[in-house]
């Protein structure tokens, strides 16, 4: 299931947390500049919570697809956006992560070859 379409998801699984609108708290890892996490240690505990969180949010994110091709109205699609933020917001949550810390994960995971490496191994042995 996670090919090399999957790892090349990661930068839109975080583009779309921010066009869903997460609260104010993850929109605040957003302002401050890509750079400021490039070079950051990401331990291999943490490597693994953002990618249970990840495979959550793709999970979640598929759904959400899917559950907009039924949609009708600006309305409909704005609850879906919102409910489908809640999940992905609590899949980090419970993988033990808050917001800001698993999208600078995923940020140092997009600039690092070594640590993009690890993370589609993790992300093989969870599935």
């Amino acid at each position: 299931m996670f090919s090399r379409w999957s790892v090349l998801c990661i930068t839109p699984v975080l583009l779309i947390l921010t066009v869903m609108g997460l609260p104010v708290m993850a929109q605040n890892a957003y302002q401050q500049p890509a750079m400021q996490n490039q070079g950051m240690e990401v331990s291999g505990g943490d490597l693994k919570k953002a990618a249970e969180a990840y495979v959550e949010i793709v999970q979640i994110n598929q759904g959400f697809q899917e559950a907009l091709q039924g949609v009708e109205t600006a309305g409909e699609r704005q609850s879906l956006q919102m409910e489908a933020n809640e999940k992905m917001l609590s899949a980090v949550k419970e993988a033990g992560l808050d917001a800001q810390s698993y999208n600078a994960i995923v940020q140092q995971v997009g600039a690092d070859e070594e640590l993009r490496m690890k993370f589609t191994s993790m992300l093989k042995q969870l599935h």
